[in-house]
């Protein structure tokens, strides 16, 4: 890690806060899906099952590697840590929890202990599509503080927030396969309504769309969500 590159990006960083803005490091795809990137999905799943040298040989390069950016962005005075990988699809996970626990947990537990050794007080945001409610647990394990996106068309958000909303936090929630492309405004108001009722004087929720938003999101949508997070009662 180049010390002069680090100390020209903490001032960059610092002058950022200076204007109340917050430094974000993101890196996601921070081990699965790099990791599967190289070697290919069905090949590295194969690995895995097998215990073959050659998934610890991938994981751990890519692991070490994922240290590394995470140790970059805490000496460069990065607030918020984004990591992700996804683990899930439309309606079950891409892997049995005994194998993600097995290969992927201690990698990325690795990972935000790298980044807490640094900054302890780093908020860590993790991404992931789809269905990984067996995982949240095992995220919370390692040190997750906040949960991307709970996409709606995956999993309940009041379940979610029911269920572990005491120990994590939570950001999106507003589906980008439904609601926001094919809601009407109203439908767009009440979903941002009634998500911030479910997590209510408990909070935990960052409420917002569950991704990109697309071309065919009306604008009529947008306009819509952004009024309901300023219409919201505060009290």
């Amino acid at each position: 890690m180049d010390e002069a590159d680090v100390a020209g990006q903490l001032a960059r960083n610092n002058e950022l806060k200076k204007q109340d803005k917050v430094v974000c490091g993101n890196m996601q795809c921070t081990v699965w899906e790099t990791a599967w990137y190289m070697r290919g999905m069905e090949v590295l799943m194969m690995d895995m099952m097998a215990e073959d040298e050659m998934a610890d040989f991938v994981l751990d390069k890519v692991t070490e590697l994922a240290v590394q950016r995470a140790e970059y962005f805490m000496k460069t005075g990065a607030e918020v840590l984004y990591l992700g990988d996804d683990v899930g699809m439309q309606r079950t996970v891409m892997m049995s929890r005994d194998l993600y626990q097995t290969w992927l947990k201690p990698r990325l537990k690795k990972v935000v202990d790298a980044a807490r050794a640094i900054n302890p007080d780093v908020i860590i945001f993790y991404h992931s599509c789809g269905f990984i409610e067996p995982f949240i647990e095992d995220l919370i394990q390692v040190g997750i503080d906040v949960l991307n996106p709970v996409q709606p068309e995956c999993m309940d958000f009041r379940e979610i927030h029911e269920k572990y909303g005491s120990r994590i936090s939570f950001h999106g929630t507003i589906g980008t396969q439904t609601t926001m492309p094919f809601g009407t405004p109203q439908e767009v108001r009440a979903q941002v309504f009634r998500n911030l009722d479910i997590a209510g004087p408990k909070g935990g929720l960052l409420v917002a769309p569950t991704h990109l938003l697309e071309p065919e999101v009306p604008w009529e949508n947008i306009k819509a969500y952004i009024q309901a997070c300023r219409d919201y009662p505060k009290s």
